[in-house]
């Protein structure tokens, strides 16, 4: 167990370092969420029974707005998935703009910057494989000797 939490630390640590190397490619702005937009897509999945399926996803995607270095008053919307989304109406939040287009905006958020998706989706993936490599390889002689 001690090995998947080093595992789990030294993923967090390479994580981190990355992430604040990347923060230096931004400019922070103080904002706040004014609103949100409401997205609904659908879709069609075929069946093996000949006849498709129809899903419907919907999520908020919250609407923000800031002033730039030139003092303009910037609306922003962020339909970035995310595994955990909760922002109020009103909320003062922090917002990433990129030095080098200005139009690259990201929240600076746990979930918005932090942490995405497909990163979870990697720990997940590498925590599994270390799991097993560690059960089979290294454990295996433990197994062995006890009989």
């Amino acid at each position: 167990m001690a090995f998947v939490l080093l595992f789990c630390l030294g993923y967090a640590l390479v994580l981190y370092c990355l992430k604040k190397e990347e923060l230096k490619e931004y400019t922070t702005y103080d904002a706040k969420v004014i609103g949100f937009t409401n997205v609904t897509v659908s879709e069609s999945v075929p069946s093996t029974r000949g006849h498709a399926s129809n899903y419907t996803y919907s999520r908020d995607i919250p609407i923000i707005e800031y002033k730039n270095k030139e003092g303009k008053i910037i609306s922003y919307e962020d339909g970035n998935r995310v595994l955990f989304s909760s922002f109020e109406l009103n909320e003062k939040i922090k917002v990433l703009e990129n030095k080098e287009n200005k139009y690259k905006v990201k929240i600076c958020s746990f979930f918005y910057f932090w942490f995405h998706i497909y990163e979870f989706v990697l720990f997940i993936f590498l925590l599994f494989i270390f799991y097993v490599f560690i059960s089979v390889f290294v454990f295996r002689d433990f197994y062995i000797s006890d009989f």
